[in-house]
């Protein structure tokens, strides 16, 4: 086995020098820093003894001039670049000095307390401190505490001469051991291998040669490096003449085939980007095009439910409340669709983002069945819901898309269930895996043929068409499903037979969670706020209509424009509260009116606004935030969450909520209606008594005649909204029997139920005529009712 000679004498010349020399030099300068350092801190401390006399005594005097002069000369001396003197006993700086580049800075006012911190900071730097003692007859006294810095940059100057001593040293021996390994290296390895550099320059591609070795030199001999390269070259010399026509055959084809791929791949190159620019386009006129169909649909919804809403809140006959609840009906079934057109776009986009919150999963469940109770009762059939104890806990995740599966789940198979019953289970998937729950929906209705259960979760599918004449529909409630359930990590899917029934399945993992903070119930009625200044910027009339029923009843001064523009102007030469600004208006839309508020001079640019659009895009709500707009609310707009953004607005007064009496609490609340008596005009007081009396006692008729039929679940309902409209009107006796026939009906309490809705008529027609009494009276003085 050869030894290289470059590798021997690299060992020998540069290994041994550089790993020593380098551990030297290093150990050097770090003995030269330690050193230098220890010298530094000597000197600081010796300077104390020198200076420090001299700056006691001009605290002592307090001569600001004189302690001014000796900061300059301390610092002017090189080994201090900074001093401060302070008060050792409230810290109180007395002097603060540094020099920095032959410039010398004083102050009093601690201006360069940062510049001194990062000096002393710094690495190398040194410190000194003391206390300043003035020796006086009756003793001494402490008079200051001092601190001496040197800075870096002294450091770095006192030790750079003897580095570069050091380094230049390691230099010259580096140098002088370069020109031995030359010398060495032009005897051994030099002019042999010159010879055959100029033996291997001989032979060209054109007419490769073989070198043949020269006899007459005697370093070219069998079993030296330089032999195995010769004879190396000579090998490849050989293949190489065997190999070239082969290559020149190859390269010849291999020259034209990649003309030709190169083209065919600039065309396909071409043809991608092409494709990729109608894509995006298509993509985003797609969104667009969504979004502009979200507010031209829910507009004229926002229209309907709001005006029906209205309505149904007044005084009605019963064909016409049953008339005005099936025009409710139809809206809500028509807004149902278009949302699941947007939650369509919203998983194409990949922009529907979950909710990681904690939830009562038994609330969810029981929810959602107690929908879908008056569809059943209506069909005759049995609604049933079983909640395993061991799933019941609170869990973790997005209940708001949890109850929009079980509402499309259960909602289908009460629609297709036209006899028996539909059950609702949930339960453990498995015992190995406690976080995995099973949700099963089960009925008696149609049935599905097995060929169709394949295409069920697909979009705008339907088992046949004279499914969608007979029952209605998109086919897109079940792909929503599968699509929310795969987001959630899940499963889902279906096993039915023909005639007999269905049963639809999805598991889902939901980490069990600490606690469930329970929401208020949002059907309560708002209580009445302070009156608010409320500019609203709509553009459709109906939307008008509605907003401004909807704010005059609860007291708020509304005032009404059509567009952006005279938005702006009302802004600007008047005095609001809010703004509730509508996003799409001819002439000049809401986003670019609220960007020109917002560049108003005055102060009335920071008037709160409020977005009101049918855009429920992903994304929607941060670019209104983005534009200036301080929320943002949803057409159709929920008037229970807006009122509850406006009562949320700063300088709003909210009233607190009378305290619920006990068993045997007053008929009335007395400063409940002195309370409406201040916030309400004589005509909106005397039109909400008549509508609370003709509401209260027509309800707590209905709730004695369903008494008698033990439908509980209309009682429930019924009396839900009469403790509502009683705890709003102050009948505090109508409002505890209300509330507590409610309780019963959910339990199906029926001995409770029918005591209870034989004493709430009576109770109300007490609570209307303390109302009467009150109402007549022109003072409004609710205590001459005690003597009632």
């Amino acid at each position: 086995m050869t030894t290289s000679i470059v590798t021997r004498l690299f060992r020998v010349a540069f290994g041994s020098y550089v790993t020593v020399a380098v551990i030297l030099n290093v150990l050097l300068v770090a003995r030269e820093y330690v050193d230098t350092r220890t010298t530094i801190q000597h000197e600081l401390v010796m300077y104390q003894g020198v200076f420090g006399p001299a700056l006691a005594d001009a605290l002592w005097s307090m001569d600001i001039g004189k302690l001014d002069a000796i900061a300059g000369g301390i610092v002017a001396v090189p080994e201090i670049t900074a001093l401060r003197v302070t008060d050792p006993v409230n810290g109180h700086v007395f002097v603060n000095a540094i020099n920095r580049d032959g410039t010398v800075a004083i102050d009093h006012d601690g201006r360069n307390d940062g510049n001194q911190t990062q000096m002393a900071n710094a690495a190398g730097a040194s410190r000194s401190g003391f206390d300043l003692v003035f020796h006086h007859e009756a003793g001494t006294s402490l008079v200051g505490h001092a601190e001496f810095i040197s800075g870096q940059p002294f450091l770095l100057d006192q030790i750079t001469g003897h580095a570069v001593m050091i380094i230049g040293i390691a230099v010259l021996e580096g140098a002088a051991l370069w020109i031995i390994f030359l010398v060495a290296g032009r005897r051994i390895l030099s002019r042999p291998l010159t010879a055959l550099f100029r033996a291997i320059d001989a032979t060209t591609p054109e007419h490769p040669t073989p070198i043949a070795p020269d006899q007459s030199d005697e370093r070219l001999t069998a079993g030296t490096e330089l032999t195995v390269i010769r004879d190396s070259f000579n090998g490849l010399i050989a293949r190489i003449e065997r190999d070239r026509g082969q290559l020149a055959a190859l390269n010849a084809g291999l020259e034209q085939k990649v003309v030709e791929r190169t083209a065919e791949l600039a065309q396909a190159t071409k043809h991608a980007e092409t494709a990729r620019a109608v894509a995006e386009a298509a993509s985003r006129t797609k969104s667009q095009f969504v979004a502009n169909m979200s507010h031209e649909i829910r507009t004229p919804i926002n229209g309907v439910l709001g005006m029906n809403g209205l309505l149904l809140d007044t005084a009605l006959s019963p064909e016409q409340r049953e008339y005005a609840a099936i025009v409710q009906r139809s809206a809500q079934a028509l807004l149902h669709i278009v949302d699941d057109i947007l939650d369509v776009s919203k998983l194409d986009a990949g922009k529907l983002v979950l909710e990681a919150i904690d939830f009562d999963l038994t609330d969810i469940v029981k929810s959602v069945t107690l929908l879908f109770e008056p569809q059943a009762r209506a069909k005759g059939i049995a609604l049933g819901v079983l909640v395993d104890p061991a799933v019941g806990s609170p869990r973790c995740g997005d209940p708001m898309r949890l109850r929009q599966i079980l509402l499309n789940l259960v909602g289908n198979a009460v629609k297709f269930t036209e006899a028996g019953s539909v059950s609702v289970q949930v339960g453990p998937a498995g015992s190995n895996y406690p976080e995995h729950v099973r949700f099963e929906v089960s009925d008696t209705g149609i049935g599905i043929e097995n060929g169709e259960q394949a295409h069920l979760f697909e979009r705008f599918s339907q088992e046949d068409s004279s499914i969608t004449r007979r029952y209605g529909g998109t086919g897109l409630g079940l792909a929503i499903c599968r699509e929310l359930v795969a987001l959630m990590g899940g499963d889902i899917g279906v096993s039915s037979q023909r005639g007999v029934g269905s049963t639809f399945w999805f598991e889902l993992k939901l980490a069990s969670a600490a606690s469930v903070t329970h929401v208020a119930d949002a059907s309560q009625p708002t209580l009445p706020t302070a009156p608010l200044r409320i500019l609203v910027a709509e553009d459709n009339a109906i939307n008008q209509r509605f907003i401004a029923a909807l704010l005059h009843r609860t007291g708020h001064v509304v005032t009404m424009v059509a567009d952006g523009n005279e938005a702006v102007a009302a802004v600007r030469d008047g005095d609001y509260d809010v703004v509730l600004m509508d996003v799409q208006m001819p002439d000049l839309d809401g986003i670019e009116a609220t960007r020109q508020i917002r560049a108003l001079p005055t102060r009335k640019r920071l008037v709160r606004i409020i977005a009101l659009t049918a855009n429920a895009m992903t994304g929607a709500k941060e670019e209104y935030v983005a534009a200036g707009m301080d929320d943002f609310v949803s057409k159709p707009i929920d008037s229970t969450l807006l009122l509850a953004k406006l009562a949320s607005l700063p300088g709003t007064a909210e009233h607190p909520r009378p305290a619920t009496p006990d068993r045997d609490g007053p008929v009335f609340d007395l400063e409940r209606l002195e309370m409406l008596a201040e916030v309400m005009s004589a005509a909106d007081l005397r039109d909400f008594v008549n509508l609370y009396l003709e509401h209260s006692v027509a309800c707590a008729s209905r709730i004695a005649s369903l008494a008698a039929k033990d439908d509980y679940g209309a009682i429930g309902r019924e009396a839900h909204q009469l403790a509502g409209s009683a705890a709003n009107a102050g009948a505090q006796e109508t409002c505890r029997l209300a509330k507590a026939l409610d309780t019963a009906a959910k339990a199906g309490d029926r001995a409770a139920c029918r005591r209870l809705a034989l004493l709430l008529p009576p109770a109300a027609e007490r609570a209307a005529n303390w109302l009467r009494t009150w109402l007549a009276d022109p003072r409004r003085d609710a205590r001459k009712l005690i003597e009632l």
